[in-house]
């Protein structure tokens, strides 16, 4: 996930740093054009990672259903936990470090630590596709 320097992650208590459900909105030639939260007032932090994650992959085509390119929505969840630990130096300065990712059927982990210390692991899970009908 993106995000990774973002200092809102540190200002959150350890623990559960809530959930939201958003929709990735695929055109129909396969691209991302938007995420939306499901339900109002979502985590402002969540939706942020959210949305910058998907900045990321705008670049890719994406296949909603059986290998098909078609307009639609892709429905996940995302919940995060944050801890603390401590944290090495980071001569690098990119603000985050041990980057790490697994996905297995329809669940994801990704996860990353703060120069802080401040560890975040998000989980992702599909939901399901919404094709639009034309």
């Amino acid at each position: 996930m993106a995000s990774g320097s973002d200092a809102a992650w540190g200002k959150l208590p350890v623990g559960s740093g809530g959930s939201i459900e958003v929709a990735m909105i695929i055109s129909e030639e396969g691209k991302i054009t938007g995420v939306e939260p499901l339900a109002p007032n979502p985590p402002a932090h969540l939706l942020k990672a959210a949305k910058n994650t998907m900045a990321l992959l705008r670049g890719g085509t994406f296949a909603l259903q059986g290998g098909s390119v078609t307009a639609g929505k892709q429905i996940l969840r995302l919940s995060v936990e944050l801890s603390d630990t401590e944290a090495p130096e980071d001569p690098s300065g990119a603000g985050a470090f041990g980057l790490a990712h697994r996905w297995e059927g329809k669940r994801g982990v990704a996860s990353f630590t703060q120069t802080s210390g401040r560890h975040v692991e998000i989980k992702v899970e599909f939901l399901r596709v919404e094709l639009t009908r034309g």
